[in-house]
């Protein structure tokens, strides 16, 4: 999708540029078109970011990380493009034009990018609250004050096409409606649409407090850590049912 999302807003300039200059007569240069396509994103982002600060609590710049793990990737890319050119009779792209595509594919991954993936993020919050508050049988489990939830096992919406080899997200999260708060191992059995058993989970050191909701993670990544890229893991095939046994340290 994210893809997808990058062929259009490069494409929809070109597509007004004929439009309005060969059936309408309008004299502007493709550079005005982009620009404007450019500042309409931004304020239109910008707004998503704020709103999902103000009603989710989510940070309105990703972490740390994330942004230096991104520049990193475009002055690479930049590197590689400028090695290429001078082994090439034809020049090419120009350096400004190399440079500014790569100011562009930054910004979209730590600006656009990441408000599509809080806008994920915030329906899965919303899925939880509702599967917690029907305790709905077919997705969470309940062992004494501790309830476990499975709200989304899918593909990447954003960045994995569904048409490559399968590869899921899960997202599971528990819920301690005591006093008292837990500390201990999470153990799944996961099955599939058949009902098989096809994968087994860990996830240790589990820490909830009293009358406290946590996501269930037992994937760290130092580059990617904020809380709406994370996961609880990832399996081959979709979960559809899961068995779960609570132990405590």
């Amino acid at each position: 999708m994210a893809f997808s999302i990058l062929i259009i807003l490069f494409l929809l300039p070109l597509v007004l540029y004929f439009l309005f200059s060969v059936k309408f007569g309008l004299e502007c240069k493709l550079s005005t078109y982009y620009i404007s396509e450019a500042v309409i994103v931004l304020l239109i982002t910008t707004y998503g970011h704020f709103y999902y600060y103000q009603n989710y609590n989510l940070n309105i710049f990703p972490s740390m990380n994330h942004v230096i793990f991104s520049i990193g990737i475009g002055l690479i890319g930049l590197l590689f493009t400028l090695i290429v050119n001078s082994f090439k009779k034809d020049k090419g792209l120009s350096m400004k034009g190399t440079a500014l595509l790569v100011v562009f594919f930054v910004c979209f991954f730590n600006w656009v990018l990441p408000l599509g993936q809080k806008y994920y993020y915030a329906e899965r919050i919303d899925a939880m609250e509702d599967i917690f508050s029907t305790q709905d049988s077919k997705n969470v489990i309940t062992d004494g004050d501790l309830m476990i939830a499975l709200v989304e096992s899918d593909q990447d919406s954003l960045v994995r096409p569904r048409y490559r080899s399968p590869g899921y997200s899960n997202y599971f999260y528990i819920k301690n409606t005591g006093d008292t708060p837990y500390e201990g191992n999470v153990y799944f059995t996961l099955f599939d649409e058949n009902n098989e058993s096809f994968d087994v989970k860990l996830i240790e050191n589990v820490k909830v407090g009293a009358n406290a909701i946590e996501l269930l993670s037992g994937q760290k990544n130092n580059i990617f850590t904020d809380e709406w890229s994370e996961t609880s893991f990832g399996t081959k095939r979709e979960v559809k049912k899961f068995e779960v046994v609570l132990t405590n340290n």
